[in-house]
């Protein structure tokens, strides 16, 4: 009969001259040798009107960022805010009650229950700032563009080299007894690029920026119709984050241009597919419709696909003095119980190409330079064997 091997971990107690207090939480760490901590894609986060936070917040992000304060201060609230706007743009769900990332730790309730005050005339608004010096345009929208416009005379990659920041602005309120993203913006380099907008008569606009650096030159001549809006304060320095529009402005201001969006029920643009568009004028321009689906498309799929990254851990639950885990096992919702750490600390059998994951953990949780909790982690693999007959 062929034996069946059984993998598990156990935390034991280290030897130690003080005795360890309070709680020790494991992180797991991946890879082997850390390189040099590299600015982060999402710099900073604004919340608006989203459970406790009524009035916007921003924080600001680094490699490691730490939140401190009292119960009940909004520190979870953040967290829950990646969770929800991951939920936005990978799945659509505004209306979300368990989040992917959350799984059954963190259960929103729906739009009704997460909006400021459940107040439904309130608007939830996200906004992520970006770093994206390195930033790539996704590969299945470039597939798509040289399909579209086969005859675009321009590089990608020109375009890519003059990105160098930008942010994602999300705004998510009731219509009705439907909840529904009703804004989408983008801004590359500190200026709007543009605002796609759900309209009350269930029609999508497009509002963007005929005047910014890298749309010029995608279209000649005025391309905004007849709508007399504009948008004030046309400056490039780079404390201006974001521009205010004053209808029937005049002096030292520019319009506004407007198109059509087709295919969209909200303001959320399709990942990976061309805006479809219909304006006026020079808006029929190859060159500038890639431009703009490029910078607007492009940017949100690339925190579309970082927010994917993300592991909400929660408090490690599944902690006994002897854990089986199921190797391969490692997906998104397992992170917030604690169960996928354990997993990933336990290859069965243990990949020898990979650097010793659970020799790092062991080096943070007893060094005296570093966590000092005094507890070890081993790894042991037994064989369980039937019963002997009586």
């Amino acid at each position: 009969m062929p034996d069946e091997h059984d993998y598990a971990t156990e935390a034991a107690r280290a030897p130690r001259s003080t005795e360890a207090t309070g709680t020790a939480r494991l992180c797991a760490l991946q890879g082997g040798s850390r390189p040099q901590a590299k600015a982060p894609l999402i710099t900073a986060v604004e919340i608006e009107n989203f459970k406790g936070i009524g009035r916007s917040i921003r924080v600001d992000l680094r490699p490691i960022t730490l939140l401190f304060g009292r119960n009940s201060a909004g520190k979870s609230t953040i967290l829950h805010a990646l969770c929800y706007a991951h939920e936005l743009l990978s799945h659509g769900q505004v209306d979300a009650s368990r989040t992917e990332l959350g799984g059954a730790q963190v259960d929103l309730g729906g739009f009704r229950r997460f909006v400021h005050a459940h107040d439904p005339k309130r608007t939830v608004r996200l906004r992520f700032d970006l770093n994206l010096m390195d930033w790539e345009t996704p590969t299945a929208l470039v597939t798509m563009l040289r399909s579209e416009y086969a005859d675009t005379d321009f590089e990608v990659t020109e375009l890519e080299a003059q990105v160098t920041s930008g942010w994602v602005e999300l705004q998510a309120e009731l219509r009705g007894d439907r909840p529904l993203v009703a804004s989408y913006e983008v801004g590359v380099n500190e200026t709007l690029v543009g605002r796609i907008r759900a309209r009350h008569q269930e029609s999508v606009i497009l509002e963007f920026n005929p005047v910014h650096p890298l749309l010029v030159g995608g279209h000649s001549g005025d391309i905004s119709g007849d709508r007399d809006h504009s948008v004030d304060a046309v400056q490039r320095q780079a404390t201006v984050r974001r521009m205010r529009e004053v209808p029937g402005s005049k002096a030292d201001s520019w319009q506004l241009s407007y198109a059509d969006v087709f295919g969209l029920t909200s303001a959320l643009p399709h990942w990976g597919e061309v805006l479809s568009l219909i304006g006026h004028g020079e808006l029929k321009n190859a060159k500038l419709q890639s431009l703009l689906s490029i910078l607007l498309v492009g940017i949100g799929q690339t925190l579309r696909n970082e927010l994917a990254r993300f592991r909400y851990i929660g408090p490690v639950r599944k902690l006994r003095p002897r854990v089986e885990a199921e190797p391969g096992s490692a997906d998104q919702e397992s992170w917030s119980d604690g169960s996928a750490a354990w997993n990933r600390l336990l290859p069965a059998p243990p990949d020898p190409s990979r650097p010793d994951l659970l020799k790092e953990v062991n080096d943070w949780l007893a060094r005296h330079d570093r966590l000092d909790t005094g507890y070890r982690l081993t790894r042991k693999s037994t064989v369980e064997l039937p019963a002997a007959p009586p």
